[in-house]
């Protein structure tokens, strides 16, 4: 086919406007079918006219239809380009072009965060601005509608419609099983750009079907939108989202607590939709607004009876715009908050015994494809809640690899958290044991910055085997805690913004050999106050043992039970009397408050503790 000749007349772009929508107010100028202008500019070469121009179209032009189609319509290439979807692509990544390729052979496909089979609409902008080229051919059909994060009009004050009142189809609707065409039944010419094209009975296959016909720019907007309580917020909200969709919009906006572009910002939006998706109806109490909440329920519930691709379950957003601003409204409420823990409820820890094929178990795979797309304030929420650690090879069983962003090492992490981190981190977390929590998120951290087994994470600071399986956070138990999870994550992070961190590794081997001497045992006894009474206080070797564990505990921050037996290993033959009168003695020592002879022996081996582990440092 030679080159097209310009067409007699043209139209200009409406801003915002779509090429489906620009195509039928051409169409309708030139007083032809829709169906012949991308023939008559170079968007489809089929014969005779008829052949339907594919739904991809709107996605994208590659350039010799971009070229030929702004020839003939006298448009510049920059307002051709403006009509397609994928001149959003760099603010929201789903409507960038994709190909595939399977079975059928190379195909275009299209993110399910576009609607390419109908769209969103608002009756008074498809009605006009009252100017002569709109009040004779329409107002434009914006790019923005086929955008689930655009529900909403702030020029009119309402939300967007998307099914016709008359016939209650979708607008601009593609049935399944028929043809996938830029506009649906094109071959008509008697219809208004605004008019709607759909069936009210579908005849699928039946060129001569009956079209509704009802002008949608005559549909009045509904009760529920103008009644709504959240009316207002829905529109602040909606006008930030279309900043962040203008080409010269903010370059950055916080998500999380933590700046992010505006296509991280719409791929930490999508994930958390999907979030409060799959774990309905758990998630309901997200939604304050008690009509969005019933719209988004009816939603959600409905989409339990979906069979088809039910992987796409949690990451198929409602035409409907009422649901679709209910998830957006709430998923936006999520990320403006420092703290995402309220996300650590909905997702199910990956090692639970939940079905893969559960809402909650897709979105965690979906995480772990999508989630490199995100802001970084995003990923660190749920990063500790799904099974996303790295290899060191590619076998499925090799080496488990440090944690990414990791800046500590795991030397720098005691066997037994030291007192400022728990109480920041772990003060609030019920149901087990401080000593215990306390040695499990150690392990977790020396596994997160070392990689490896929890047996090798163990070993490192030298715990024993038998007490790993008493650990939570190191056991089947806690490693469903998503409160457990998020706060070793926490504290991780501010481990790796924390300059001269102690060297605790450098003090267990430096006190490998140690033990409080004969010499330096008097010394202490010296300080101590004596007792009054007839009952004195043990001070035997056994008592210079439990003052060694305690010195040993405070400097390498360990659990006594870890500390070298020195003292005791030298008798030649072992007391067993031993552990049970330094079990007294432990007792007496941690009271609150202690007795006065261990108030003051308390006092004494810490600054002892402390004058030893300055020492200790200064030759790291």
């Amino acid at each position: 086919m030679g080159e097209l000749n310009p067409l007699p007349r043209s139209l200009d772009p409406l801003p915002g406007e779509s090429l489906p929508g620009y195509v039928l107010r051409l169409a309708h100028r030139l007083g032809l079918a829709p169906v012949r202008i991308p023939r008559l500019t170079g968007l489809t070469t089929g014969t005779g006219g008829h052949l339907p121009a594919p739904r991809s179209l709107m996605m994208h032009l590659d350039a010799a239809a971009a070229g030929s189609f702004a020839r003939t319509t006298r448009l510049t290439a920059a307002e051709v380009a403006g009509l397609c979807m994928s001149s959003m692509a760099g603010r929201y990544p789903q409507a960038a072009p994709a190909i595939t390729l399977d079975q059928r052979g190379t195909r275009p496909v299209t993110s399910p965060w576009v609607f390419t089979s109908a769209t969103r609409y608002c009756p008074q902008c498809l009605a006009g601005d009252g100017s002569p080229v709109q009040r004779q051919h329409g107002g434009a059909w914006h790019k923005t509608w086929r955008l689930p994060v655009v529900f909403a009009c702030p020029l009119h004050h309402q939300l967007l419609e998307h099914l016709c009142p008359s016939c209650g189809q979708p607008a601009m609707f593609i049935p399944p099983g028929g043809p996938a065409s830029l506009i649906p039944h094109a071959s008509s010419s008697s219809l208004l750009p605004a008019q709607c094209r759909s069936v009210p009975q579908p005849e699928p296959g039946n060129p001569r079907a009956r079209l509704c016909g009802a002008h949608l720019g005559n549909a009045p907007p509904t009760a529920a939108a103008e009644d709504s309580p959240a009316l207002a917020d829905l529109l602040a909200l909606q006008l930030r989202l279309l900043s962040l969709l203008q080409p010269d919009g903010p370059a950055t906006v916080v998500s999380a607590g933590h700046p992010a572009t505006a296509a991280q910002y719409f791929a930490d939006l999508r994930l958390v939709c999907s979030l409060i998706t799959g774990a309905w109806p758990a998630s309901r109490n997200l939604i304050p607004a008690p009509d969005l909440t019933d719209a988004a329920d009816q939603y959600v519930t409905g989409l339990s009876s979906v069979q088809p691709r039910p992987y796409r379950l949690c990451d198929t957003p409602p035409l409907d715009p009422r649901p679709g601003a209910a998830l957006i409204a709430a998923a936006a409420r999520i990320l403006e908050r420092d703290d995402l823990r309220v996300l650590g409820e909905f997702v199910t820890p990956a090692r639970d015994s939940v079905s893969r094929q559960s809402p909650r178990s897709r979105w965690i795979r979906r995480y772990q494809r999508a989630g490199h797309e995100c802001s970084g304030g995003f990923r660190d929420a749920p990063e500790p809640l799904v099974r996303t650690f790295q290899r060191t090879d590619q076998r499925s069983h090799g080496r488990r690899a440090p944690a990414r962003q990791i800046n500590f090492a795991p030397e720098h992490i005691p066997g037994h958290l030291q007192d400022n981190w728990f109480c920041q981190h772990f003060h609030h977390l019920g149901g087990t044991r401080p000593r215990l929590l306390r040695r499990a998120a150690a392990l977790r951290l020396v596994q997160m910055s070392a990689g490896g087994s929890l047996a090798d994470a163990a070993a490192f600071p030298g715990i024993d085997h038998r007490y790993i399986a008493a650990s939570p956070g190191s056991s089947t138990f806690a490693a469903d805690r998503a409160d457990f999870r998020l706060a070793v994550h926490a504290l991780a992070r501010e481990l790796s913004t924390t300059p001269d961190l102690i060297d605790y590794k450098h003090r267990r081997e430096a006190l490998r050999s140690w033990c409080t001497d004969p010499a330096s045992w008097q010394h202490i006894l010296d300080q101590l106050p004596r007792t009054k009474g007839p009952f004195q206080p043990e001070l035997s070797d056994c008592k210079r043992q439990f003052a060694t564990e305690a010195v040993w505990a405070r400097i390498t921050q360990g659990e006594h039970v870890m500390a070298p037996q020195l003292i005791e290993d030298q008798l030649s033959r072992p007391d067993p009397t031993w552990n049970r009168r330094r079990d007294n003695m432990r007792h007496f020592y941690r009271a609150h408050p202690p007795k006065p002879h261990y108030a003051a022996l308390k006092e004494i081996l810490n600054a002892h503790a402390d004058d030893l582990a300055i020492a200790i440092d200064r030759q790291s």
